[in-house]
């Protein structure tokens, strides 16, 4: 668990620098990283490790069907549910709490299309051909590109409310 919690840490926490340096192209706040990179090792990891730990004891069936199964809890089910609680998280961790709502409206639509176009093709590879002890070393590879676009959109600012000035 301790291994898994600090690799997700470490990969939030490079997520965030590429994200803020090369895609934001904006000076380096090391604040929004630490806070990004400690969310991985305090949130991500412990429940990335626990949720892939038990899938593999829900979804008793084998081949295409299990592989179908555990894509459609993963996607249906865990993703969703979990990238509201991230972006919730790293909201009130950065001091908006006062925002979590504004936020999940105007950006967990958009965040779970993205989360499927790239996960749902990754977690079929992943499920059908990965072994259960490499699912969390296989879900680390996709999650560096995924932690850069959730920095992004993590931290996109909030529109103004429809009709203030």
């Amino acid at each position: 668990m301790l291994t898994r919690a600090v690799t997700c840490g470490v990969l939030n926490g490079a997520g965030d620098i590429f994200s803020q340096l090369c895609v934001e192209q904006q000076a380096f706040d090391a604040k929004r990283c630490l806070s990004f990179t400690l969310l991985g090792l305090l949130l991500v990891g412990p429940i990335l490790a626990t949720w892939y730990g038990n899938l593999g004891k829900i979804v008793t069936a084998t081949g295409i069907a299990g592989t179908l199964q555990s894509l459609l809890l993963d996607q249906c089910v865990f993703a969703p549910s979990f990238i509201a609680a991230f972006m919730s998280a790293i909201t009130i961790a950065e001091g908006k709490s006062d925002q979590v709502v504004r936020k999940l409206k105007q950006d967990w639509p958009e965040t779970i299309k993205v989360n499927w176009v790239l996960w749902i093709p990754a977690q079929f590879i992943n499920f059908k051909f990965v072994p259960p002890n490499l699912t969390m070393l296989a879900v680390n590879i996709t999650a560096l590109v995924w932690n850069v676009y959730m920095s992004y959109q993590s931290h996109k600012v909030l529109e103004p409310h429809a009709g203030s000035t």
